[in-house]
């Protein structure tokens, strides 16, 4: 991965696995990210591409702890 220590790169990957409706990759992806430092945990709520992932237990349950 390019630029392995910036969560934005994480973040992304997890978006595109979200578009492809694969939420488990998604949500260890964005974990990933988060665990990473990606702060901007707003626009985790109204990004569309994570509209397939957001209404999952596991997608509540990672934004729930932060």
């Amino acid at each position: 991965m390019l630029l392995p220590k910036k969560p934005e790169g994480y973040y992304n990957v997890a978006c595109m696995y979200s578009r492809l409706n694969k939420n488990d990759q998604a949500l260890q992806w964005l974990r990933q990210a988060i665990d990473r430092g990606y702060n901007k945990l707003d626009k985790l709520e109204y990004d569309e591409d994570l509209e397939n992932v957001r209404n999952t237990p596991g997608f509540k349950d990672l934004i729930g702890g932060h």
